[in-house]
């Protein structure tokens, strides 16, 4: 079982909450809210994941945003194959799954998140239309589901990074007929992020990666990929995750009590 909401709210609200920068309409933004320190009356949730950790992509199709989706998702294959690779997340497998978010005017959205609700998903991987994400916010705190989304400041979308050779090879073995790479770098270090913070939580539900989202980023020993922040944790106490963009910057969007949360090159 999930926590309640009302118990997720101020126990996210004062871990973390990330959004990754994704391009935005134009003239279109939330208003950001500045990036709150966990509070030393802050206690962890009570562990309520069911051992696998599932991450979907429910990004926007087929409005002007669609154009970054296809790499998106490609990356977040990518980073949930090397993590399995790495013995996956607390002794189990990453599960991944795709849906469409559809446009802001339609119901796919609504669907989308019902099905991901449905399937246990712990971290959705999503838009960065702020109309989808202010749709989102009241079907993610019923569920307890945490929203990264990728190449976001918290309040519109940043420029975004594009891959290099390595990861543009990496997202062609997910899809041979991608072209632009822009905001995958962030897609694949916020499936990692989320994967660290599940494993420093030694628990796979949304409320403790949100909990446990500072932990990955705190001020420690650098660590690029999930093997290798793996590997420091075993002898080291604290990672500080640089990923695929060399740093990371996070932020929540304002008023979602840490439930959506913006990842960006730092």
């Amino acid at each position: 079982m999930r926590p309640h909401p009302a118990v997720l709210a101020p126990v996210l609200a004062a871990a973390l909450a990330v959004t990754l920068a994704a391009c935005t309409p134009a003239g279109s933004e939330l208003e950001p809210v500045a990036e709150p320190s966990p509070s030393p009356t802050a206690t962890a949730p009570e562990a309520s994941g069911d051992g696998v950790l599932r991450i979907a992509t429910l990004l926007p199709t087929p409005d002007d945003l669609a154009g970054t989706g296809p790499a998106r998702i490609a990356a977040v294959e990518a980073a949930v194959r090397d993590i399995n690779a790495s013995a996956g997340v607390l002794g189990a497998p990453v599960e991944v799954l795709h849906r469409s978010a559809g446009t802001a005017e339609g119901d796919r959205l609504d669907a989308g998140v019902a099905d991901l609700v449905a399937r246990g998903v712990d971290v959705i991987i999503g838009p960065s239309d702020p109309a989808l994400l202010d749709r989102m916010l009241p079907l993610v705190q019923e569920a307890g589901i945490v929203v990264l989304v990728p190449a976001f400041d918290g309040a519109a979308a940043t420029a975004g990074t594009e891959a290099d050779e390595s990861l543009l090879a990496r997202l062609r073995q997910s899809d041979p007929a991608v072209q632009s790479t822009v905001s995958a770098p962030e897609a694949y270090d916020a499936v990692v992020l989320a994967a660290l913070a599940a494993v420093l939580a030694d628990d796979d539900a949304g409320a403790s990666i949100a909990y446990a989202l500072p932990r990955a980023l705190a001020d420690g020993i650098p660590c690029a990929s999930y093997g290798e922040c793996l590997s420091v944790l075993e002898t080291e106490p604290a990672i500080l995750v640089e990923g695929r963009t060399g740093g990371l910057a996070v932020e929540a969007t304002a008023e979602s009590d840490g439930l959506i949360v913006g990842v960006a090159a730092g």
